[in-house]
């Protein structure tokens, strides 16, 4: 059967019922909070916007904001010093591309970024001090040329030219990769009742977890938008729990379309998951695939509320009886997001109906997602996020409420590495005491981008 399986899924129902072992720290936040690399991308699209509508002080504000936030992101500080040079605001500029520099430790645009501030100490005649900035722009392959003609001109010269390297442009199809490893511990694996740990000792519901993966992300220009796309696949292993040792593999391709910036949008998407659990006595598999659209009323970069409509299909196969969860689902969604310079607040409410074949998967879910993210001391990013749903099992009498609640810390070290602790606890109460249940799950997660 392994050459039919290679699954994943991500919706919540079998999130609730079981596959959401592999998946705890990631997919809980869902698309409520925009992520470091998403967010700088929303950031760069409507400050390209904004320059081309000539509207300079509104980009200028919008990166200001971002980078009150990430203030790690070079790129950005490189864009607003360009910003502020092309306003005259000499100091300014220098201050930004110099954060530029010291933000971007063994990154190939490094070299741009001295470059670019060298231009802002010719300007005001520190030529000594801009002839350091040029020499270490000279060691950069995509900036050396340019550099040794500056060099040349260096007592005569007023300002520098733009730049005009590869390098210096945003690429046609960006891409990225990054791997992760994480390790953590799990309370209640299987989601036993108390009920049911009269016959299984408690100790023998937890385990240790430990999960590898891999994260690649592109994007291509297609017309006047952008075709993003992501794929992202994980193995995690169980080493200890009442269904014996096990392991899940599982995959996620995200194709979305952006449009250009505007105050009203439209994104379209297609998201398929697939997943395969193998254990010594338990072993499901299912593919699901996810067809819907955004629709995104922006009408500032502070505030966001996106409306969206979706359809999925999903097939779910295991080795118990009565259990199939195959069948079609809708799933329309609210969320209102506010930002200011250091904070993210989001809530959201959503709708799942889904009409699967077995009666302990046709479900009617609605949920209330909630997410706070604030920049904290030490360049550390905290987020809290909590979700409350409320699960009608239409094909039997079964009714849960259900809450989830998430801390984590996230850093950043130098270019490419962050390393995360995050905490979830689940609270689930029902009408059937099989469903009662509790459990807390820790872990610590170092990634690493490769490019």
């Amino acid at each position: 059967m392994i050459y039919r399986v290679i699954v994943r899924m991500l919706s919540f129902n079998l999130f609730l019922l079981g596959f959401f072992l592999t998946s705890f720290l990631g997919s809980f936040l869902g698309s409520t909070l925009y992520a470091d690399e998403s967010d700088r991308e929303v950031v760069q699209t409507y400050v390209n916007y904004y320059l081309k509508q000539k509207m300079v002080a509104e980009a200028e504000k919008a990166i200001e904001e971002h980078l009150g936030v990430d203030e790690k992101d070079s790129a950005r500080w490189n864009i607003l010093g360009l910003i502020r040079l092309k306003r005259n605001v000499i100091k300014k500029a220098e201050a930004a591309f110099r954060r530029a520099i010291d933000e971007s430790e063994g990154s190939r645009l490094r070299g741009i970024y001295f470059y670019h501030h060298a231009d802002t100490l010719i300007r005001q005649s520190k030529i000594e001090q801009a002839r350091e900035d040029l020499n270490q722009a000279r060691t950069f392959s995509n900036v050396q040329e340019a550099a040794d003609r500056a060099l040349e001109n260096l007592q005569t010269t007023k300002e520098l030219p733009r730049l005009q390297t590869e390098a210096d442009r945003p690429p046609l199809a960006p891409i990225s990769l990054s791997i992760f490893a994480r390790t953590g511990y799990d309370s209640n694996v299987l989601l036993l009742s108390d009920d049911s740990l009269v016959a299984v000792s408690r100790s023998s519901t937890d385990s240790a977890v430990f999960v590898f993966g891999g994260d690649f992300r592109m994007s291509h220009p297609l017309g006047s938008s952008t075709l993003k796309s992501n794929l992202k696949s994980t193995f995690s292993y169980y080493p200890e729990s009442t269904a014996g040792r096990f392991n899940m593999i599982g995959a996620t391709l995200d194709l979305r379309l952006v449009p250009a910036a505007g105050i009203l949008s439209a994104q379209f998407f297609n998201r398929t998951n697939l997943g395969f659990l193998n254990s010594d006595g338990y072993e499901f598999y299912t593919v699901t695939d996810t067809l819907g659209a955004d629709i995104v009323l922006q009408p500032n970069s502070n505030w966001r509320t996106t409306l969206t409509a979706a359809f999925r299909y999903q097939k779910f196969e295991n080795s118990s009886e009565g259990s199939d969860r195959t069948g079609p689902a809708i799933s329309p969604a609210l969320t209102q997001a506010f930002r200011s310079q250091r904070q993210l607040f989001s809530l959201g409410v959503n709708f799942d109906r889904t009409f699967a074949k077995g009666e302990r998967a046709e479900l009617a879910a609605y949920r209330i997602p909630f997410v706070f993210a604030t920049q904290l001391p030490l360049e550390v990013q905290g987020i809290l996020s909590s979700r409350y749903s409320y699960l009608d099992y239409t094909g039997s009498l079964r009714r849960d409420h259900l809450i989830e609640t998430q801390t984590s810390l996230r850093r950043r070290f130098a270019e490419h590495f962050n390393v995360s602790l995050s905490y979830v606890y689940m609270n689930s109460r029902s009408n059937q005491s099989s469903s009662d249940y509790d459990r807390h799950t820790g872990a610590m997660e170092v990634e690493y981008e490769l490019f």
